[in-house]
């Protein structure tokens, strides 16, 4: 789950400063990142290994730069992930369970460190292809990256990672740039759940 985390948080950071990274992708990547602004759109996410599709679901997806955003997924799983801001929620009907965690902890020592300036840039690749953009560890004992597709007007197509083999993508269908209230990214936390604090 903490890998899941870490994949959703790398979307937010990345409006801080890329500026040591390799300088025509990262300005290519910074101006296409700092364009996000607001924007919704459904999606598709599909969970495979080696070819193989493990699970499919789909969802709704809402994003406010630089560190909102709720996904609901629907599908053979059902949740809930909602960023405020500081504080994340991962709520999961089917165990009645609300997980909590702060941003910057989710982040920090990992790959995607590197879009807060927590982790030295110096042990990552940034690789461009079109609209596709690659980071991953230079150590090949890391063999985890993160992609995101997105055009130059900001708005996102594509994003998810992969991890010892299984790739986690979701695609985004409809995306429109639109005004969100940042209210829409409160999450309550229902009456008789379980809450696993992890800030």
């Amino acid at each position: 789950m903490k890998r899941f985390f870490q994949m959703i948080i790398s979307l937010l950071v990345m409006t801080v400063s890329l500026n040591c990274f390799a300088k025509t992708s990262a300005d290519i990547l910074q101006e296409r990142i700092t364009n996000i602004g607001s924007q919704q759109a459904t999606f598709s996410q599909t969970i495979s290994q080696n070819g193989e599709v493990l699970e499919k679901n789909n969802g709704d997806f809402k994003i406010k730069s630089p560190r909102f955003f709720l996904i609901n997924t629907k599908g053979s799983v059902e949740n809930t992930f909602v960023s405020d801001g500081e504080q994340l929620y991962f709520y999961d009907p089917s165990v009645m369970q609300v997980t909590l965690l702060a941003i910057n902890d989710v982040v920090k020592n990992t790959p995607f460190g590197i879009l807060t300036n927590q982790v030295s840039v110096d042990k990552f690749n940034i690789t461009r292809d079109k609209d596709s953009f690659i980071i991953k560890s230079k150590d090949q004992g890391e063999s985890g990256e993160f992609f995101i597709t997105i055009d130059k007007n900001g708005v996102i197509k594509k994003f998810g990672n992969i991890e010892e083999g299984v790739k986690n993508e979701y695609t985004l269908h409809n995306s429109t740039k639109t005004t969100l209230d940042p209210n829409m990214f409160t999450f309550i936390i229902p009456q008789g759940v379980e809450v696993d604090d992890r800030r």
